[in-house]
């Protein structure tokens, strides 16, 4: 079983001209020509396209849709992570930035405290 020049009569010009490079024979359905596929350029997911609608109900849409839901699993504890994480060193950022702020505005205040007093000394005597 392999998948040919024929089969992507309907895909774009240029996966097709990479595919003819990339497989000149054909591709067989194995692991390793969908990796060699993916790995020179190709659209391997528009291979859809050539699904049954039984093939799309029956095999892979059943097996995507686990796919899915174990990366879901896997990516909502990373991400709740991320998220208390993410928060609290916002919440650092803030208070670290809040005290920054505070200390240019005292110097701010000092400095024109001082820059006033030269002044009204040098026009006041």
């Amino acid at each position: 079983m392999k998948i040919t020049l024929d089969h992507l009569a309907n895909a774009c010009k240029d996966q097709r001209v990479l595919f003819a490079k990339v497989f000149p024979n054909g591709a067989p359905l194995t692991e390793e020509a969908m990796e060699q596929a993916v790995t020179a350029g190709l659209d391997v997911f528009w291979l859809e396209n050539l699904l049954t609608d039984q093939a799309w109900e029956e095999q892979y849409v059943a097996i995507r849709r686990q796919a899915l839901e174990q990366y879901e699993a896997i990516k909502r504890p990373a991400l709740e992570q991320y998220e208390a994480i993410g928060s609290q060193a916002w919440e650092q950022y803030e208070a670290v930035k809040s005290q920054a702020w505070k200390q240019y505005l005292a110097i701010k205040r000092q400095a024109l405290l001082t820059a006033l007093r030269r002044q009204f000394e040098e026009q006041h005597g």
